[in-house]
C-alpha cells in the first residue's frame, strides 16, 4: 500500500501538467482571438471614419458647388440689373438757357425711349424744349421727314410768333443754339440724325438779322 503512493502522485502531475498544457492552449488560443478580433474591430473602425471622412468631403465640396453655384447666380442677376438700369437710362437731353445770364444749360430728358424711332424722339424733344425753354404756346416745331442721308428737316411753325426769338445778337444765337443742340444730340451715342435742315412756315433757306437757316446743320 505504501508503495503506491508515488506512483498516484506522478500520475497526478502528469494529468496535472497535462491540464496546465491545454489551459495554457486555450489561453493562448482565446488571447490570439481576442487580438485579431479587436485588430478587426480596429480595421473596421478605421474604414468606417475612412468613409465618414469622405462623405464628410464630398459634402463641403456640394455645399462648395452650391455656395458657388449661388454666387454665380447673384452675379448673373446683379450683370442683368445693371444692364438693364442702363438700358433704362435715357441719354436725351434738351438745351436750355440760364435765365440769369443766358448760359446754355442741359437738361436730363428721361422720359424718352431708345428703342422708339428717330422721328418721334426727336418730335418729343422739340415739344419739350417749346415747353421748357421758350414756354410759349404760340410756337411749334414740327418734324418733317428725315431722308436718304439721314437730314432731318424742322419746320418752325408761326413766323411771327418765332420773330421775337431771332432778334437782338444775343437773342438770335441763344435761339439757334438751343435748336440745334437739342434737335442733333451730340453727345448721345446711339443711332441719330446726321444732320438738320431747318425750315421757317415751310420756307426754305429763311435769313434773319442775327439767325440763319440757309445752311445745313451737320452734327
Amino acid at each position: 500500500m505504501i508503495k503506491r503512493i508515488p506512483v498516484l502522485i506522478f500520475a497526478s502531475l502528469l494529468l496535472f501538467t497535462g491540464c496546465s498544457k491545454e489551459q495554457s492552449q486555450d489561453l493562448s488560443i482565446n488571447v490570439a482571438n481576442e487580438q485579431e478580433y479587436n485588430q478587426d474591430n480596429d480595421l473596421e473602425t478605421e474604414e468606417l471614419e475612412d468613409d465618414k471622412n469622405l462623405d464628410n468631403q464630398e459634402d463641403d465640396k456640394d455645399l462648395d458647388n452650391q455656395e458657388e453655384a449661388v454666387d454665380n447666380d447673384e452675379n448673373t442677376i446683379e450683370e442683368t440689373n445693371e444692364k438693364v438700369a442702363v438700358n433704362n437710362v435715357s441719354n436725351f437731353k434738351i438745351y436750355t438757357s440760364n435765365d440769369e445770364s443766358d448760359e446754355i444749360i442741359e437738361v436730363a430728358v428721361d422720359s424718352l425711349d431708345e428703342k422708339n424711332n428717330i422721328k418721334y424722339n426727336l418730335q418729343e424733344l422739340s415739344n419739350m424744349l417749346i415747353k421748357e425753354h421758350f414756354k410759349d404756346d404760340s410756337i411749334k416745331i414740327n418734324i418733317v421727314s428725315i431722308d436718304e442721308n439721314n437730314i432731318a428737316t424742322i419746320d418752325l411753325l408761326n413766323e411771327e410768333g418765332w420773330s421775337k426769338y431771332f432778334q437782338g445778337s444775343t437773342g438770335g444765337m441763344l435761339t439757334q443754339e438751343v435748336l440745334t443742340e437739342t434737335l442733333l444730340q451730340e453727345d448721345y451715342d446711339g443711332e441719330w440724325v446726321s444732320g438738320i435742315k431747318i425750315l421757317v412756315d415751310g420756307k426754305e433757306n429763311m435769313e434773319y438779322d442775327h439767325i440763319s437757316f440757309v445752311e445745313v446743320f451737320d452734327r
